[in-house]
């Protein structure tokens, strides 16, 4: 979804919003810097991550060749794991 897509939506219903996570993000040190109550884990395909992949996350995995092939190692993972009829396709799909 659009990020700002929310927000539109919010203000023409006369709605209150607030932020999805309540902390503050340094580009420069690559860390959220306030608020962070446990470390961030952004190649985790948990279920009980809050968030997966962040724009910021995706930028520096395009960017970065080992964080991005320890991000398609863990995506491998997940989609031979649950879903093995679809994982051909997937792979065909990657190269």
């Amino acid at each position: 979804m659009e990020q700002i897509l929310p927000v539109q939506l919010a203000m023409k219903m006369q709605k209150k919003i607030k932020p999805l996570i309540e902390c503050i993000w340094s580009p420069k040190q690559f860390r959220f810097v306030e608020n962070t109550s446990k470390p961030w884990n952004f190649n985790s395909f948990e279920q009980t991550q809050l968030c997966m992949h962040l724009w910021f996350h995706k930028n520096y995995i395009d960017k970065n060749s080992e964080p991005r092939r320890e991000y398609m190692n863990a995506l491998n993972k997940v989609m031979w794991e649950k879903f093995p009829n679809e994982y051909e396709r997937f792979i065909k799909a990657m190269s």
